[in-house]
């Protein structure tokens, strides 16, 4: 399980930044930020929450998380710690420990190798200054 506060401090980090990172373009409009490509998807904080809503897709609305899962293909681990800027800590279980689960080997594509690397030096700038 993710530890609830690593959960609030992704929904709390700099979406637009993150996304300008993995290399989206995002562009500050009208006090916003938006898309560059789809000026119908504007990037807000409400309540100190990074929020996003696309218009042109029924008024789709979610937190940085629900984006990266939805619109970056990530899972949400992944989402939480490119946001976050740590790796996410979780407890296995006795069952974890006794079973042997096949995974894909999608990670070792070169885009996800590419992204990865430069979600490893946004963390790391972002820790290290």
């Amino acid at each position: 399980m993710i530890p609830k506060q690593q959960i609030e401090a992704a929904k709390q980090a700099n979406l637009p930044e993150v996304l300008q990172f993995l290399g989206k373009e995002i562009v500050f409009s009208g006090g916003n930020f938006q898309s560059k490509n789809h000026d119908s998807l504007k990037f807000f904080r409400q309540n100190g929450v990074w929020l996003y809503k696309w218009w042109s897709r029924n008024g789709e609305v979610g937190d940085g998380i629900q984006y990266l899962m939805r619109h970056c293909r990530m899972s949400f681990p992944e989402a939480v710690a490119a946001l976050s800027g740590s790796p996410i800590t979780q407890r296995k279980t006795h069952a974890d420990n006794k079973r042997h689960i096949s995974q894909p080997h999608n990670w070792k594509t070169p885009k996800w190798q590419t992204e990865s690397e430069k979600l490893i030096q946004f963390s790391r700038s972002c820790l290290f200054g």
